[in-house]
């Protein structure tokens, strides 16, 4: 294998993100896989001079501009850039363990006619001794690659695996979706025949969002992309989506039981959160119903 031919290629998306960026780009330099093995594609969606700066700081790092303001935009000209036959994606805010690379192409070639591996997203907080209510509830409901296989068959794209034989063989990304082109692109590698597994060994670790604006953003972007993806079909699929959302008494039991809630106060603090993301989420799909447009937070 020669630094010319990579066995995988790295694809990073980032939009005016240098911290973040510099942190990930130290950790895949810590990989067990040896470097002639893989290579490093970084999209700037600025661009933005500082990150192509940070870039230059590292060795096999390939950076490319994408002036379309889409994160699937992005990791398209990644895809179409890349040389490795194995792709692997994360994002710029994420911090990939030593062995992820190794364990996620192994989990990938072990499996019988795979279309993606989904890697595990470790979410940790800012301050591990004293997180708060938006951060428990990340942390508990956030980022479940496990159940996104179980359910819908995709990977959040902040950890996943696949082959490029595969964007070749049923398309790229969605650049016109805002949210959820990665259930979007899951859903047709599923339906082409392909196998999507969860890997718990290959580690990511992503940090937690922590504060309510955060999270509305990010709640009303992803049911957006949702609605564009799935939208109902009728007033009464749009009633039946919102009530199947509604968590049930033993989804907010199950919740509140959780170890990372130490005190009153902290289950409290979470169920006050979790009833407010279902209500913004309902009352999005509601207006995205009757002809709203999905916001791009």
């Amino acid at each position: 294998m020669t630094p010319t031919s990579p066995l995988v290629s790295v694809i990073i998306p980032v939009l005016n993100d240098v911290e973040g960026l510099r942190k990930c780009l130290q950790a895949l330099q810590q990989q067990t896989l040896s470097c002639e093995q893989y290579e490093i594609i970084v999209v700037d969606n600025g661009p933005d001079q500082a990150i192509q700066q940070c870039v230059s700081e590292f060795d096999q790092i390939r950076y490319f501009i994408q002036t379309a303001r889409s994160s699937y935009a992005s990791r398209n000209l990644g895809i179409e850039a890349s040389q490795g036959s194995i792709l692997a994606f994360t994002d710029a805010d994420c911090l990939p363990m030593p062995t992820w690379l190794e364990k996620g192409i192994k989990c990938l070639q072990n499996t019988p006619n795979c279309g993606l591996v989904a890697g595990n997203i470790e979410l940790f907080p800012l301050d591990p001794d004293h997180p708060n209510a938006v951060e428990l509830f990340t942390m508990i409901t956030d980022l479940c690659q496990e159940k996104y296989i179980k359910k819908w068959y995709f990977g959040a794209t902040a950890n996943v695996f696949t082959y490029r034989q595969i964007f070749d063989q049923v398309g790229v990304f969605k650049t016109t979706l805002k949210s959820g082109g990665d259930m979007e692109w899951g859903k047709r590698v599923h339906q082409a025949g392909y196998t999507a597994i969860y890997c718990t060994e290959a580690v990511i670790r992503h940090p937690t969002r922590s504060t309510w604006q955060s999270i509305k953003a990010k709640t009303l972007r992803v049911i957006g992309g949702v609605h564009d993806v799935f939208p109902p079909q009728s007033l009464r699929g749009l009633i039946n989506n919102i009530r199947q959302d509604w968590p049930r008494g033993t989804d907010i039991k199950e919740i509140l039981q959780n170890p990372l809630l130490k005190s009153p106060q902290d289950r409290l603090g979470v169920l006050m959160v979790v009833l407010g993301v279902k209500w913004l989420r309902s009352s999005e799909q509601v207006r995205l119903f009757w002809g709203g447009k999905s916001q791009n937070l």
